[in-house]
């Protein structure tokens, strides 16, 4: 399982992550931890239906685990619940 440590992921976080070799690591993985994340941004709703669409290229679900309020508002109002599995 991924542990996510930032407490922010919006577009300059997701930007860096996009561009580093974590991406790569976190997306061999289809479970993350966000208990330390705290605010989000849709630019963190699409780097996770991406991260989700990899997990499913391996007949995997993502399953994220303690998402943050904002989150899972985010995740309903896109309707993209299919994709990312909230526990």
């Amino acid at each position: 399982m991924i542990e996510i440590n930032q407490t922010t992921m919006n577009h300059e976080c997701t930007s860096l992550l996009w561009n580093s070799k974590t991406r790569t690591q976190w997306f061999s993985s289809n479970e993350v931890d966000l208990k330390n994340v705290v605010t989000v941004d849709s630019s963190a709703v699409a780097f996770f239906i991406k991260w989700a669409k990899e997990c499913s290229k391996r007949n995997e679900e993502l399953v994220c685990y303690n998402a943050p309020q904002q989150f899972i508002q985010l995740v309903n109002i896109y309707n993209v619940s299919k994709y990312i599995k909230l526990k």
